[in-house]
């Protein structure tokens, strides 16, 4: 066990550092793009101004690099102006990336562009975000663009990201391409979601209820990851232009998502901070609550309230963190093991967003959050997946023992057990027209005694498989006994019964040309009938009588003594 628990620890430490280095090369931007872009698309961040206003009235021009941070004035306003390229070719767009403003362009005090400044949000004072991409004019070569951002929130400053200039279409392909990642991730989440959803679909039967539920949560887990790693992916635009109800999305995924994963780590087998985890499950589900509620009557946006949710979320990974700690070390819960992979990972990759948050103003939120959480749902199901196929072993081994207790393995007719427990059934309901064929192998014991027990054997086998052969479509065989065999059938037709029995007896001496011993076997049947028979039982004991008159009859037919065996 010591040297499985070896190699889990070594094939984990492997896929971690591939995970962490693909991602590290992923960020580095010394690579040849080969993006589908259309045309080229550069970086415009230099010849930008920030135009405030002094205390007579006049504008201050302050010379800016981007990206940067910008000052709202009193207005809630930032002004900035932008020189153009002398020479500008047609489809020539700058664009943007503009987080809960309005935006309003001019070229000589001309309007060439505008979002958001009619637009009123019906909660909130958020105008969402999105991708602003302003056309540039041909005339307007070696002009100044003057750009205006306009908030309603209580906002002092904006970090603007890089500006970008070129074809429009190629700004959008180079959008996509360099947030592609969170699609695809979220591609791959969906299909992790549908896969759960398989599981359990297919294998309910089979889980208890606590695990049944803990596949129902992961897979609301995975697929609220899902959706929320496309909104924060930014690419959203490309499909709805919908701004606000992406970024009204974003903030409610970004409060929801903990609550399923508390949920499923909690009820992991043998979790002691079961407790615990739910608490703060409800703390988040409170705090969202008061979220929505603080939107929706207009007193705080998601993005001013969202400090509470990154509180709750530190408390979270240092609580799992100990749990892991704790259930692995000193419970030995051996079905915590995945689990912990998946919050070490999630704990890293908090970190690492963390001090991003911290150290990089054009820090994503979730950027780095996002790996972690695609690892963690990874375990989980990886973990999942564990438990099922034990389930599914389990329940082969069940089935495999139900069968050695009610099928008789020599001769594959179900057994005595089996014909014990369906009589006592039939002899609560007693059926017309229900027939009782009883079998009796001729002579089994000198077969024994004369050619050995194989020999015997073959009889049996050779015997059952004939009856089964006639009857296996009308009734159920079963083998009651050394040389006895029973089969019934329900809604017997006695015509067709001597038909099958006919055969049954040709069938029986075509077998006897080829065997080294004779093979004879006798049968007798009785159909319940309700002036004779009180119960099946007596209907039994009628086939049973007539199957031993028939047996002395054909040993005496070939000068046998009638009661040898």
């Amino acid at each position: 066990m010591s040297n499985r628990i070896f190699k889990n620890y070594i094939f984990f430490t492997c896929l971690f550092i591939f995970v962490i280095l693909t991602v590290i090369t992923g960020l580095k931007n010394n690579h040849t793009s080969v993006g589908f872009y259309v045309d080229t698309v550069t970086k415009y961040n230099d010849n930008w101004s920030e135009i405030t206003k002094g205390a007579d009235g006049s504008e201050i021009k302050t010379e800016i690099k981007l990206p940067d941070t910008l000052y709202y004035d009193k207005e809630g306003k930032i002004t900035l102006e932008v020189r153009l390229p002398e020479h500008v070719l047609r489809g020539l767009a700058i664009g943007l990336w503009v987080d809960g403003q309005a935006v309003n362009a001019y070229i000589d005090n001309e309007q060439v562009y505008t979002y958001g400044e009619e637009y009123e949000p019906i909660f909130g004072k958020n105008q969402g975000s999105y991708y602003s991409i302003i056309k540039i004019p041909e005339a307007a070569g070696g002009k100044n663009l003057k750009v205006v951002l306009s908030t309603k929130e209580a906002k002092s400053e904006y970090y603007l990201e890089d500006a970008f200039i070129g074809n429009e279409t190629a700004l959008m392909f180079s959008f996509f391409g360099s947030r592609g990642i969170g699609v695809i991730l979220s591609v791959i989440l969906c299909f992790i979601g549908l896969v759960i959803a398989c599981m359990y679909i297919g294998f309910h039967k089979l889980m208890d209820s606590g695990n049944f539920e803990r596949v129902l949560f992961m897979g609301c887990f995975a697929l609220l990851l899902a959706s929320w790693m496309f909104i924060q992916s930014r690419l959203y635009q490309v499909f709805t232009g919908n701004s606000y109800l992406a970024i009204m999305l974003y903030y409610m995924g970004y409060l929801l998502l903990p609550i399923p994963l508390l949920y499923v780590i909690a009820y992991t087998k043998g979790n002691h901070f079961r407790r615990i985890l739910m608490l703060l499950a409800y703390a988040f589900a409170i705090n969202s609550v008061v979220a929505v509620v603080m939107q929706y009557a207009n007193m705080k946006d998601f993005s001013e309230t969202v400090i509470s949710a990154h509180v709750l979320y530190i408390i979270m990974i240092v609580v799992l963190l100990a749990n892991a700690i704790m259930e692995r070390r000193y419970y030995e819960n051996r079905d915590f093991n995945y689990v912990a992979f998946g919050i070490y990972a999630l704990a890293f990759f908090g970190g690492i967003e963390l001090w991003s948050s911290r150290v990089q103003p054009s820090h994503v939120s979730g950027d780095y959050l996002r790996y972690g959480e695609v690892l963690m749902v990874c375990m989980l199901v990886y973990e999942a997946g564990n438990h099922i196929v034990k389930a599914v072993e389990a329940s082969r081994n069940a089935a495999y023992y139900e069968r050695l207790a009610t099928i008789d393995v020599m001769s594959n007719c179900y057994s005595r057990t089996a014909y014990n427990h369906d009589l006592e059934q039939l002899l609560q309901r007693p059926q017309k027209n229900f027939a009782v064929i009883i079998f009796d192998l001729n002579f089994l014991k000198r077969i024994n005694d004369t050619l050995g027990h194989q020999c015997g054997d073959k009889a049996i086998k050779t015997c059952s498989a004939c009856i089964r052969k006639i009857f296996d479509r009308v009734g159920k065989t079963y083998r009651i006994g050394g040389d006895e065999f029973v089969v019934f059938i329900e809604k017997c037709d006695e015509y067709k019964l001597m038909q099958r029995l006919a055969l049954f007896q040709r069938l029986v001496s075509e077998q006897n040309k080829h065997l080294e011993f004779t093979f004879m076997v006798a049968s007798g049947y009785a159909i319940f009938d309700p002036t004779k028979d009180s119960t099946i039982e007596d209907t039994v004991k009628r086939a049973d009588s007539q199957m031993y008159v028939r047996k002395r009859s054909m040993k005496e037919s070939i000068g046998m003594d009638p009661d040898e065996r």
